[in-house]
């Protein structure tokens, strides 16, 4: 959530996990999203699929969580008659990928020797970095085509980015978000990473 009174992104829940698996994650989202709906219905606030868009890493089992927790919490609602098919796909529509560790992976790439030659290293991650800004599918695939072809190395890091369940989170021509709800996010989780600094004092 953004604070303006300290004019940052904060965190609005913090959970002890003992863990990282889709159970995990699953329990941690719908505690998250029954917190959200129950302060929403106190407020009179109708409650939509948007209520509950979330920023992650690209974590599958974080992914996976976040979906199941939404089917499960609209499953028991009464109201909603949509199959779980239907659920599974607006709960992935609500998800947004974090620019930030998607750069850090191109970062921790372009340092393999074997894969990307010192010499073409700031053009691998100039390209790399271009695709989350690029709108125009012809455009996206032409740069993804030079990547393949300039460092072969790299071809099944980048098939796992290029996934339509990864690619569907952050690169803004195969985004299952609508733009406008994509815009209102933060690029990154930022303020959960710069919150550990804070915790682990």
């Amino acid at each position: 959530i953004y604070s303006p009174l300290i004019e940052k992104w904060v965190p609005v829940l913090f959970t002890y996990a003992n863990g990282a698996t889709i159970a995990h994650y699953e329990y941690h989202f719908l505690i998250l999203i029954e917190g959200i709906a129950a302060a929403a219905l106190q407020k009179n606030i109708p409650i939509t699929d948007s209520l509950f868009a979330s920023l992650v890493d690209f974590s599958d089992p974080q992914r996976i969580g976040f979906v199941g927790a939404f089917v499960t919490y609209f499953r028991a609602q009464a109201s909603d008659t949509r199959s779980e098919k239907d659920l599974q796909l607006a709960g992935q529509a609500l998800i947004k990928g974090c620019l930030y560790h998607y750069h850090k992976a191109v970062n921790r790439m372009s340092r393999i020797g074997d894969a990307v030659p010192q010499n073409t290293k700031s053009e691998f991650q100039k390209l790399c970095r271009s695709l989350p800004e690029i709108t125009d599918v012809k455009h996206f695939d032409d740069i993804v085509s030079t990547i393949q072809k300039r460092w072969p190395c790299v071809s099944r890091w980048l098939s796992w980015w290029l996934m339509s369940e990864h690619a569907g989170m952050l690169f803004p021509c195969k985004l299952t978000m609508a733009a406008d709800l994509a815009a209102r996010l933060p690029a990154t989780t930022n303020a959960e990473e710069a919150m550990h600094a804070t915790i682990y004092r």
